[in-house]
């Protein structure tokens, strides 16, 4: 399928002059800001398109034109290559992390354009991660991803997609949120990785279950993203093996009474096996102990339906507040590390 891509090519002597200039320096893996593709004069590179049947996307990336835009928290891109040499194309400025070969993620701050990853690889087979801050709150970044750069001669190559996918749906704890290294040191990321399954956050810092006053999960799982006004998402696009909701937090704060939140959250799972028919669902008691009761009977509600794939997780005792968050809410690093730590063996007996 690679022959029917049309790959651009851009003449980027100061992109690569910088990357082999600091990979002298440094004698392996170098970050760089970016430069400007029309300062170029000389030496090719290729840049991808985002169609690239070796690119392999994970969670909810929307197609704009020559672009695809992640649309919640922790979803990002993968793919082989080939070459001592690594970039990204990206529209605007966005604070990006990213991985090679598997080692831990790094972060490129505030970057547009075309940014160089890595330069001073070894010869042979690599892989490349990418993702971006998620677009919330009074941040704004443009979360764009317009393909891989790799050295001319170099190649995207196929790289082997998880058999499992786990789709996280929360609000800010399940973000991450406040801690600076979100997504990758939040529950989700740590549970998935840890099981060797692809995931995806789609969480909101403040949202609820319900809709009143609020992002209620139940309605917004169902689109791209926090910015569009319809039920847009295509759920053909990847099937979840595995969904964990954690959803109850923030609804007191909008007046959802109990009954309102038992009878919406058995909604809310109806849709999700609807959405995803052959997924294991875990419904998880929220850290503060709210609604926990209304949640867990609406487990019960879908078990007595007959489907038996939906699960309730106590997570009673599992986050001290006084040592585990930074504000009684929201989980430090170290309270992330708890909670994956206890909620990893829940969903291995299930996946």
């Amino acid at each position: 399928m690679l022959d029917t891509l049309t790959p651009h090519r851009h003449r980027l002597r100061r992109w690569l002059a910088a990357a082999l200039a600091a990979a002298c320096v440094t004698g392996g893996l170098t970050a760089f800001s970016t430069v400007s593709a029309n300062a170029a004069e000389a030496d090719e590179v290729t840049a991808t398109q985002v169609d690239d049947p070796n690119l392999q996307y994970y969670g909810r990336w929307a197609a704009d034109g020559d672009w695809r835009t992640m649309g919640w928290a922790g979803s990002y891109v993968e793919s082989g290559f080939t070459g001592s040499s690594i970039g990204v194309h990206l529209r605007g400025t966005i604070d990006m992390y990213y991985s090679i070969d598997g080692a831990p993620e790094q972060w490129l701050r505030a970057v547009s354009g075309d940014v160089s990853i890595a330069t001073g690889l070894s010869g042979g087979d690599h892989t490349v991660r990418i993702g971006f801050r998620e677009k919330a709150g009074s941040y704004n970044g443009d979360p764009a991803f317009g393909g891989f750069i790799v050295a001319s001669g170099s190649a995207t190559t196929e790289i082997e997609r998880p058999e499992g996918f786990i789709e996280f749906i929360g609000d800010s704890i399940t973000v991450g949120q406040p801690n600076g290294d979100r997504p990758f040191t939040a529950y989700p990321w740590l549970v998935a990785e840890e099981l060797g399954a692809g995931h995806a956050q789609v969480a909101q810092g403040g949202a609820c279950l319900v809709s009143q006053d609020c992002y209620g999960m139940m309605d917004w799982f169902r689109r791209s993203s926090t910015w569009v006004d319809s039920d847009d998402w295509d759920f053909s696009t990847y099937q979840a093996t595995a969904v964990v909701i954690n959803l109850g937090t923030n609804d007191i704060g909008h007046g959802v009474s109990t009954e309102q939140f038992y009878e919406n959250y058995i909604v809310m799972l109806e849709r999700v096996r609807e959405a995803y028919p052959d997924a294991q669902i875990f419904a998880m008691g929220v850290f503060r102990n709210r609604y926990v009761a209304e949640t867990q009977s609406a487990v019960q509600v879908r078990n007595d339906a007959g489907d038996a794939n939906v699960h309730f997780v106590d997570t009673a005792g599992w986050v001290d507040p006084a040592t585990d968050t930074h504000d009684n809410v929201h989980p430090t690093d170290a309270g992330h590390e708890k909670i994956a730590g206890l909620l990893t063996p829940v969903l291995q007996e299930y996946l």
